[in-house]
């Protein structure tokens, strides 16, 4: 009895394993921005993508049709992606952006405090705003994340980028070729969607 259960549990991993192994090879984003490394954000047309407003900040923001929008009143916007449209592994869970609310003061993220992040910009109408990005690992799970900061009239306007993954060898993977292959398209994939999303930074205008 033992054994002919320790067989189908054999049956189950291995089936399991072809399933990941075929969603790798078949996943494709819908986006032909995201699939190229040379894209650049200004290159990325805006054509067709929504926009939220805030009429009490005194705001707008575009953003792809196919993102959702959650908001917590008096708190933030959550403008959240469909995954399987711009990863082509199975690897990220989670890719959000963030829009705080308006305040006096920027939100100080703890992250930042010991990651050593990499500082550089995004113009918008509005104006210039102060780009911070970091990574961090725990457990197995990676986290790429780009703060966005924009301070006018004593005022701050801040944007969180959060993308939620793991790597390769998460999956336990005996390949390391294999490993390195699907590491290395997460990676791309990464890379074009935080261009997408300074894109989506760069249209934030206000409106009053």
């Amino acid at each position: 009895m033992s054994m002919a259960i320790g067989l189908v549990l054999i049956l189950i991993g291995f089936s399991l394993w072809e399933y990941v192994a075929f969603t790798l090879q078949s996943k494709t984003p819908s986006l032909t921005a995201s699939s190229t490394s040379s894209t650049t954000s200004n290159q990325i047309q805006i054509a067709g993508w929504k926009t939220y407003q805030d009429n009490q900040a005194g705001f707008s923001i575009q953003y792809p049709p196919d993102f959702s929008l959650t908001e917590e009143p008096g708190q933030s916007v959550s403008l959240v992606a469909p995954i399987k449209n711009y990863f082509h592994t199975v690897l990220a869970n989670e890719a959000s952006l963030t829009i705080f609310d308006a305040s006096s003061t920027c939100p100080k993220l703890e992250e930042e405090t010991y990651s050593s992040p990499t500082k550089s910009t995004v113009s918008s109408p509005a104006g210039t705003f102060s780009r911070s990005s970091w990574a961090g690992v725990g457990a197995g799970q990676l986290y790429d994340s780009v703060h966005y900061t924009l301070i006018k009239n004593n005022t701050c306007y801040s944007m969180l980028l959060l993308i939620h993954s793991t790597n390769g060898a998460g999956f336990y993977y005996s390949d390391p070729d294999q490993i390195a292959e699907v590491d290395a398209q997460e990676a791309k994939d990464k890379s074009a969607f935080m261009q997408i999303m300074d894109r989506v930074v760069s249209t934030f205008s206000f409106t009053k």
